[in-house]
């Protein structure tokens, strides 16, 4: 199969943007913290410029006016990409051990837990990584963004070896599993309470999903709590299945009519679905509550027994679950461009006229990319032109980073696309042969290695937003991005060939 991939001149002809470093990394002076830094009161005490009680309307990504010429305004407004010093392996290993002894200081008791000690209970533990951005309600994150923002530090330190003392690490991850276990409860983010609107639970279900499968492969799930962590995959997966889109396929989390299953697919949220979905799927977990067998939860369950089932269907769960990665894909595919522009949703909202390419739209390019080859449909050549328009385009990212605030003109750009693509390039990446592979992500690393916050007291970590509430997620992200993943368990595909034709279950079949 290799021998058909194209030649690699191109990639390797122009001139490298990263250069090997001689020196060690030096690492910032981290200024010494007091413990009431991470009580999650103080944590989150940025006031969203968006805090509401009701429902909230985000502005289309592309609402602001595009420059007339597109080109021009590029080659004037965006900095040249920077010939960038990569640190050798060991230091940045040494780099991502010491982030992920920082993110263990990081981790706070919930809002529940706090309320209860205050008033008599046992002591809080620490079980969350919150997540702070400009939406949130009355002044706190939205309970979908802290089961996000725990999931994804959770992952990002078990994308790191556990080692055999490691033990403060285990500690911190199983009090997340549970934490993310229970919460799979919860009024907020259950279908009974879903009435649309501007409503991000999809992302708890998502990444509740992801977090317990990889904690499950990582050994991490005991056997007293394996019976009911895949019941909380179920009704994550439940609730996944529920939420899609009739009409087009793919999740949003901004509908405009109540609970009704219809309106357009954000391309970015269902990429990202499909990934969790393609992690049931390959693992054979339970996609029903009902079809985790009550007899294996025991009488002590404090979740709930499910319904009584029969033995499982496991070949009808997983044409349920093509079907439904089928759709996804097409509501995606709905709105891809030749230039290689993908929109926003369905709608084709942020469709380019004229054909260009839009540096907005890289890191829903790449994590496109990533469901792809976590689905098996890897196009190496298609692939190929989403790191190429990654690499042009990054520099916008870099321009909004750091800042407050949403979408800002010229391209509706947010400050926390930065990670979000950065780390979806550096998965996709691993797609690739290895001379590409390897040239990506050395110049993916030198960048994330290189806007490390220089001082105070998260010197030394990763925030993409000026909230201190994004520091635990960034620097999660750029654990990610630094990490060396092992290849996709997929057959790699030309751009010729096809996947194999899977017969999903449709929506009225199931």
């Amino acid at each position: 199969m290799l021998a058909l991939l194209p030649s690699l001149a191109l990639v390797l002809a122009a001139q490298p943007l990263v250069e090997a470093a001689v020196e060690p990394v030096v690492e910032p002076v981290v200024e010494p913290v007091s413990e009431s830094v991470f009580e999650p009161a103080l944590l989150h005490a940025e006031r969203s410029v968006w805090a509401s009680t009701s429902q909230v309307s985000v502005p289309p990504a592309t609402s602001p006016a595009m420059p007339a010429k597109l080109d021009a305004w590029l080659s004037s407004n965006l900095p040249a990409t920077p010939r960038l010093p990569l640190p050798a392996r060991s230091d940045i290993d040494r780099i991502i051990a010491s982030t992920c002894t920082r993110l263990l200081t990081l981790q706070h008791p919930s809002a529940e837990d706090v309320a209860a000690q205050n008033q008599g209970q046992e002591r809080a533990e620490p079980c969350e990584w919150s997540y702070s951005c400009a939406y949130s309600v009355c002044g706190t994150p939205p309970l979908a963004f802290r089961i996000g923002g725990t999931a994804i530090v959770g992952i990002a330190l078990m994308s790191v070896p556990l080692v055999e003392n490691d033990t403060a690490r285990r500690q911190a991850l199983r009090r997340a599993i549970d934490h993310i276990v229970e919460l799979s409860t919860h009024p907020d983010i259950s279908l009974e309470e879903f009435k649309g609107g501007f409503d991000v639970r999809n992302w708890a279900h998502c990444f509740g999903v992801r977090m317990l499968v990889a904690a499950d492969r990582a050994g991490l799930v005991s056997n007293e709590r394996r019976a009911r962590v895949q019941l909380a995959i179920a009704r994550y997966t439940e609730a996944l299945l529920q939420t899609e889109l009739a009409e087009c396929g793919g999740w949003n989390y901004n509908r405009a009519s109540g609970d009704a299953l219809v309106g357009h697919s954000c391309t970015f949220l269902t990429a990202h679905c499909i990934v969790s979905l393609c992690d049931v799927r390959d693992g054979g977990y339970p996609i029903s509550v009902r079809d985790v067998e009550a007899s294996d939860l025991g009488s002590s369950d404090v979740l709930g027994a499910p319904t009584p089932a029969s033995k499982r269907d496991r070949a009808n769960e997983r044409r349920i679950l093509d079907g439904v990665i089928d759709r996804a894909f097409a509501a995606i595919e709905r709105v891809r461009q030749p230039s290689g522009f993908l929109a926003y949703d369905s709608s084709g909202v942020g469709v380019i006229p004229n054909g260009q390419f839009v540096p907005e739209c890289v890191g829903r390019l790449m994590v496109a990319e990533v469901a792809s080859i976590r689905a098996g449909r890897v196009n190496l050549d298609r692939l190929r032109r989403s790191m190429q328009h990654f690499r042009e385009a990054w520099t916008a990212l870099d321009k909004e980073r750091g800042r407050g605030g949403v979408h800002e003109a010229p391209f509706g750009i947010a400050p926390y696309y930065f990670f979000f693509a950065f780390t979806a390039a550096a998965e996709a990446a691993h797609a690739l042969p290895p001379a590409e592979r390897d040239e990506h992500l050395a110049f993916i690393r030198a960048v994330i290695l290189s806007i490390r916050t220089p001082s105070g007291v998260y010197a030394g970590m990763w925030n993409d937003q000026e909230y201190t509430g994004s520091v635990a997620y960034g620097s999660a992200m750029a654990i990610l991005a630094l990490v060396d993943r092992l290849a996709p368990r997929t057959e790699l595909l030309d751009a010729q060939s096809k996947p194999a034709p899977v017969r999903g279950l449709d929506r009225d079949e199931r």
